[in-house]
């Protein structure tokens, strides 16, 4: 089972409000990491849920508990869970595009049941990859969710609309199995901005779902090679710090009959910004 990669955040060099940051950035950090936790719960709850809907229907269907057993025994997950992208080439450029090397690194992650995080890809903020490979093994039941995230600092200039856009260049390796029992796959991009203001923090965010199934009777394997973007607007408070990110956020979710896997290396570049 891959080690979690929570990593502490730099601060900004020569900052004369480093000590106010440090405060600020705790506290960001604890507010981060309450809402992926109840996100996660959500998950398994809705995930559940469905699960014991649909339960009576797949009963009904009278499939053998061995032949179940040994069809989700062959969808051979671990072989996609051990898969690996190619060394990340991002692209160069300058500002307002803010390329690899990324200054901030952070990354979460929570695990049920005999679900496991197989490995990270990051978060690497040399490289700007992020992502991890998780994994629900056949008939074990569980669930993981992870996010890993790359980001720099931004100090506003003005009062005025920042319209902000992360790219990545996604490689991905699928499944989402299940012969009578319940599964749920999903991974997407995301960028996420937070607000240091001794009168308030605040965040935005805005996601690009990038693979997403679920199902009682479902066999889908998948692979995703592409290059996705996703975009938030925010107003800016003049002379003070924020934090923007591009986050890789990933769940799976098994139980009976099912396995499932979701393998991705996000590649963020660039992360850019415009002003009103």
């Amino acid at each position: 089972m891959a080690a979690s990669r929570r990593k502490k955040l730099t601060l900004p060099k020569g900052s004369d409000v480093a000590a106010q940051l440090r405060r600020l950035q705790k506290r960001a950090v604890a507010v981060r990491t309450k809402r992926l936790e109840a996100e996660h719960q959500e998950f398994v709850k809705e995930a559940r849920s469905a699960e014991r809907l649909f339960a009576p229907f797949a009963e009904s269907m009278g499939v053998e508990p061995a032949t179940a057993k040994r069809t989700i025994q062959r969808a051979k997950v671990e072989t996609l869970a051990k898969a690996r992208p190619p060394a990340p080439k991002p692209p160069e450029g300058h500002n307002p595009s803010e390329y690899p090397p990324y200054e901030l690194e952070w990354s979460w992650d929570s695990v049920w049941g005999a679900a496991y995080l197989h490995h990270w890809y990051g978060p690497n903020g040399a490289t700007g990859r992020v992502g991890t490979s998780i994994l629900v093994p056949p008939g074990a039941g569980g669930a993981v969710s992870t996010v890993s995230s790359v980001g720099f600092w931004y100090f506003a200039p003005v009062a005025t609309t920042m319209h902000a856009k992360v790219q990545a260049d996604v490689w991905g390796r699928t499944a989402a199995v299940s012969v009578g029992g319940y599964v749920r796959s999903r991974a997407a991009l995301r960028i996420y901005v937070e607000r240091y203001d001794t009168s308030g923090f605040r965040t935005w965010e805005s996601s690009r779902t990038v693979y997403n199934k679920s199902g009682h009777w479902v066999a889908d394997y998948g692979g995703v090679n592409s290059i996705e973007t996703v975009d938030v607007s925010l107003w800016l408070r003049p002379r003070v710090w924020h934090a923007i990110w591009g986050d890789a956020v990933q769940s799976v979710f098994g139980t009976g009959n099912s396995t499932a896997v979701t393998n991705f290396s996000m590649t963020v570049s660039p992360i850019s910004y415009s002003l009103d």
